[in-house]
């Protein structure tokens, strides 16, 4: 009796170390798992920061793109009133001249 109760519990003991190593090993391919996991979400925390520092960069190069664009038009704005000025120059210095030569003109008719 004693024999088959001792039996019984080596049995039970037996079982008790598997269930204990399928669990054991269940943990460490868990652990495994994990660790897998952190590692994947380290590196896409490290490709979400590149991305950032790649999209900031762009960021500026649109801002320097958009002042250099603006700093472009305010320098046209002033091309074009330069050459109307000088044009209305122009116009003024012909019409000066015109009235010149007949200021001249006159003088040499009076002269005569």
């Amino acid at each position: 009796m004693k024999n088959r109760e001792q039996r019984t519990e080596n049995m039970k003991n037996r079982e008790r170390r598997t269930e204990n190593r399928e669990q054991r090993t269940e943990n460490g391919e868990q652990r495994t798992e994990n660790r897998e996991q952190r590692t994947e979400n380290r590196e896409q925390r490290t490709e979400n920061g590149e991305q950032r520092t790649e999209n900031r960069e762009h960021e500026e190069q649109r801002t320097e793109n958009r002042e250099r664009r603006t700093e472009n038009g305010e320098r046209r704005t002033e091309n074009r009133e330069r050459r109307t000025e000088n044009r209305e120059q122009r116009t003024e210095n012909g019409e000066q001249r015109t009235e010149n030569g007949e200021r001249r003109t006159e003088n040499r008719e009076q002269r005569t």
